[in-house]
């Protein structure tokens, strides 16, 4: 879509400025919310069915009543601007943002606006929240490269999700920085757009008032987020339920796992994993918790490092993983929570989880081959090619597409997620240990809508809080050379953080 027909779009009008009395109503009954004293960042969260009406009449109360509200930063020259798709119309209305931005800005400003698909609940297990959140910042500093002037790009071919990356620095020196992608909410039905993110000029015209100068749509861009003032680092938190122990890695020929080691004996990758699932099947069926969309019990392969790097500490870090009787959600949500600083430990030191896709059954050699989630492991292989791996009776052909995802002698433990459902809010009233959160939603079936905590009729400030989750998955990795071990000549790079995470209720907080 061509700048123009953006900035034709922003232009467009709002109309019916009639306040009703419901809507004061609501506006006396504004809550405003603290998680920390940051005055460069808050959310606003917003019922899906609100009007722009309701909101920018909100935006105004925020200026005029500033009782229990912290200072804002006038001073930064840069925002960004998330929505979820129930609003994503609204980021491309230039009276809104206008109003949106000189609610906290009196000055010429650069923004970069996004569409994600749900807004951080306020504890680990709650449900997403709809509405905004905003981040302000030096632009060099937090938006790099930012750039509001058209490109025209060539061969695009099919449009392509967009995304962000969290740049999340540790505070102190020796601490791993972390980027954190996420894919971007699909936006097709609210604005034509496979994916929203636009990047803006705004000019201050005096008495609070910004016009948009110019406007420019992107596919991704980095998002540094500011160093801790504290010895705070990134905390990431995986909530997992163990299905088996570890199993050594006998035989496996790029994402397919075909021979494991259990009990000292080799046997097909799928024989224990399969009998496991269905006593998982029927205790969750037992317990009147089984999953409404999706599979009935979704798994996935946690693979250690490389033998030649896996510790004994992490082996043990693996045993150690909290079992679950799966007879109630309150119990997968307390195992699961148990369970989230180990996977976290084993995941920040090189392992990675793999969604298993496809597999069992099968005769002859292929019996028990179990086919690994290799979207991010090689993007130029196809769906044939994967396919011809997991029939291929030989260790030879198109495999070689797919070597060094997983290795023998390595350790795999088959993973579930907590299935929490509709008790989510009540399980866990934690709030969340930093002012930033990002991760992943409650649902993970993209273009399902996962269901959002609306607060009641009124919308509600959270100051201090920034975040934005995904429902199809967040790619974590570390930024920065590898670290060393040893000082002498012999010493090796130890592995670096490169995962893909779409269990859900995951998080990397700061």
């Amino acid at each position: 879509m061509s700048s123009r027909i953006i900035s034709r779009a922003l232009r467009s009008s709002i109309c019916n400025r009639h306040i009703s009395s419901t809507l004061r109503t609501q506006l006396r009954s504004l809550s405003t919310i603290s998680v920390s004293d940051d005055p460069s960042k808050f959310t606003l969260r917003v019922p899906p069915n609100s009007s722009t009406e309701t909101v920018l009449e909100q935006l105004r109360h925020l200026r005029e009543q500033k009782i229990h509200v912290p200072a804002l930063s006038y001073e930064a020259d840069s925002a960004v601007v998330l929505a979820t798709p129930t609003f994503a119309r609204w980021l491309m209305n230039e009276p809104f943002m206008a109003s949106l931005l000189s609610s906290f800005t009196q000055r010429d400003i650069q923004v970069l606006a996004a569409v994600v698909d749900d807004l951080p609940p306020s504890s680990p297990f709650g449900a997403p929240a709809a509405g905004f959140s905003v981040m302000q910042g030096s632009v060099e500093e937090m938006l790099p490269a930012f750039s509001s002037q058209p490109v025209l790009y060539r061969g695009r071919g099919i449009p392509q999700r967009g995304s962000l990356a969290f740049t999340l620095p540790g505070a102190a020196p020796k601490t791993k920085n972390l980027s954190v992608t996420l894919p971007l909410a699909n936006t097709i039905f609210q604005n034509g757009l496979e994916s929203t993110l636009l990047a803006s000029s705004w000019t201050a015209q005096g008495e609070g008032a910004l016009t948009l100068s110019s406007v420019a749509e992107k596919n991704e861009h980095e998002i540094v987020l500011p160093t801790p003032l504290t010895t705070t680092t990134p905390r990431l938190s995986v909530p997992l339920i163990p299905v088996t122990p570890p199993r050594k890695i006998l035989g496996c020929l790029g994402n397919i796992l075909s021979v494991i080691e259990v009990d000292g004996s080799p046997v097909p990758a799928s024989t224990e994993l399969e009998a496991k699932v269905q006593e998982v099947y029927d205790s969750r069926f037992a317990a009147d918790n089984l999953n409404t969309s999706g599979m009935p019990v979704d798994i996935w392969a946690l693979i250690s490092t490389p033998a030649a790097s896996l510790t004994p500490f992490l082996l043990e870090t693996m045993k150690s993983f909290e079992k679950a009787k799966f007879d109630g959600p309150e119990e997968e949500a307390t195992v699961g929570y148990k369970n989230a600083k180990a996977a976290a430990e084993l995941l920040m030191s090189g392992f990675r989880l793999y969604r298993i896709t496809s597999g069992g059954g099968g005769w002859d050699k292929r019996r028990g081959r179990l086919s690994l989630d290799a979207e991010w492991a090689s993007s130029d292989s196809s769906e044939d090619d994967l396919n011809m791996i997991l029939n291929s009776a030989d260790d030879s052909g198109p495999a070689i597409l797919q070597r060094g995802v997983v290795s023998p002698g390595s350790y795999v433990q088959f993973v579930t997620a907590p299935n929490v459902g509709d008790f989510a809010t009540s399980i866990n009233p934690a709030s969340f240990p930093g002012s930033i959160v990002v991760g992943t939603s409650s649902s993970l079936h993209d273009g399902v809508q996962a269901p959002v905590d609306v607060g009641g009729d009124a919308a509600s400030w959270v100051w201090g809080h920034f975040g934005a989750l995904s429902r199809k998955h967040m790619f974590v990795s570390e930024k920065g050379e590898p670290s060393r071990a040893g000082s002498d000549q012999e010493s090796v790079s130890q592995p670096r953080v490169r995962t893909k995470v779409d269990s859900p209720y995951s998080y990397v907080t700061l």
